[in-house]
C-alpha cells in the first residue's frame, strides 16, 4: 500500500537524521509538520537559516539528501519543502502513531487540546488523578515538554481546582439542605409528639370523668371508696391542675 510505504519511508528517514545530527527525534518531527504543512493540510515552503536552525540544520540536510525534502534556490536563499503534495497525509498519520507510542498520554491530548476549542479543549484537560503522574514527569523531564504542553498542564491544574472548588460548595449547599430537612423532620416528630400526648392526656381526663361519673352507681359499703382511692393517682396525672382532682376530693 502507498500509503503504509510512505510512512514507513518517512520514519526510516527521520529516525536516521535525527540520529545523525543528534537532535530531538520528537522536534525533527514536529518541525516538519508544523513549518512544512499548514493546518488545512497544503504543504507550505520555510526558509532554510541555519544559523537559526541551529543542529536541526543538519538534520534537514539529511532529509534533503534522502529525497525526503526538497531545496529551492532563489534569490540567493535557500527554501525547503516537502517534494509532493502526496506526503502529506502520511507524514501527518507516521507522526501520530510515533506520538501514540513514543509519548505520554498527556503529551498527545495536549497536542488534541491545542487543536480543539471551547467545550471540547475543556473536557480534553486532565482529571486530578492524572495530574499528579502528568505533574511528576514533567518535573523529571522539563526540558523535553513543549510550550504546548506546559500550557496544557497549568490549564489543566487550574481545571482541577475549580472542579474541587465547585464540589466543595455542592457538598456545602447539600449538607445545608440536609440540615434544613432534618430539622424540619425533627420539628414535625416534636409537634406530633406534643398533639399526641395532649390527645392522650385528654383521653385519659375523659375515661376518668366518666370513670367518676360511675362511682356514683356504686354501693355506699366501701366499692366507692375503693374506687376513688384508685382513681385519685390518675387524676392527678392526668390533671394536675384541673378539675378531676377536685371532683375526687369531694366525692372523698
Amino acid at each position: 500500500e502507498v500509503d503504509r510505504a510512505l510512512r514507513e519511508f518517512f520514519d526510516d528517514e527521520v529516525d536516521a537524521a535525527a540520529d545523525h545530527a543528534d537532535v530531538s527525534e520528537r522536534k525533527l518531527r514536529e518541525w516538519i509538520e508544523a513549518e512544512l504543512i499548514s493546518p488545512s493540510g497544503v504543504r507550505t515552503q520555510v526558509l532554510r537559516e541555519p544559523a537559526t536552525l541551529g543542529k536541526t540544520d543538519a538534520a534537514i540536510a539529511k532529509l534533503v539528501d534522502a529525497h525526503l525534502l526538497r531545496s529551492d534556490r532563489r534569490g540567493g536563499r535557500e527554501w525547503v519543502e516537502l517534494p509532493h503534495d502526496r506526503l502529506v497525509a502520511p507524514v501527518r498519520a507516521a507522526n501520530r502513531e510515533w506520538a501514540t507510542s513514543h509519548l505520554k498520554p498527556f503529551q498527545v491530548r495536549a497536542r488534541h487540546w491545542r487543536e480543539a476549542g471551547g467545550d471540547h479543549a475543556r473536557r480534553l484537560l486532565l482529571q486530578a488523578e492524572e495530574l499528579g503522574p502528568a505533574q511528576a514527569f514533567a518535573s523529571d523531564h522539563e526540558d523535553d515538554l513543549t510550550d504546548t504542553e506546559k500550557e496544557f498542564l497549568e490549564a489543566s491544574a487550574e481545571e482541577v481546582k475549580r472542579r474541587a472548588q465547585r464540589q466543595k460548595e455542592r457538598r456545602r449547599a447539600a449538607i445545608t439542605k440536609w440540615g434544613l430537612a432534618g430539622a424540619l423532620v425533627v420539628l414535625l416528630a416534636t409537634w406530633v409528639g406534643v398533639e399526641n400526648f395532649q390527645k392522650a392526656k385528654a383521653q385519659a381526663r375523659a375515661d376518668l370523668s366518666r370513670d367518676l361519673s360511675g362511682v356514683r352507681e356504686l354501693d355506699s359499703t366501701g366499692a366507692a371508696l375503693k374506687e376513688l382511692l384508685r382513681l385519685r393517682p390518675e387524676a392527678v396525672k392526668a390533671d394536675e391542675n384541673g378539675s378531676l382532682p377536685r371532683r375526687v376530693d369531694n366525692a372523698l
